[in-house]
């Protein structure tokens, strides 16, 4: 499979107040659906996590709020 791209953390800007990390992979995980169209098979592609931990990461989502 083709090597994941390599993301600049230096373009991240950190919020001046502390924050959840589970906030943060909720936003990647909804934008990355967002992005296949709903696709699960692609989104856990493209995130390069299986499927089974996409939809685990799902159910942890609705239980928070709604997805």
């Amino acid at each position: 499979s083709p090597a994941a791209p390599v993301i600049d953390p230096t373009g991240f800007d950190f919020p001046d107040q502390p924050f959840s990390l589970d906030t943060y992979n909720e936003a990647i995980v909804a934008k990355t659906l967002e992005k296949t169209n709903g696709n699960k098979t692609e989104a856990a592609l493209f995130l390069g996590i299986s499927r089974q931990t996409l939809y685990t990461l799902i159910e942890r989502m609705k239980k928070h709020r709604q997805l």
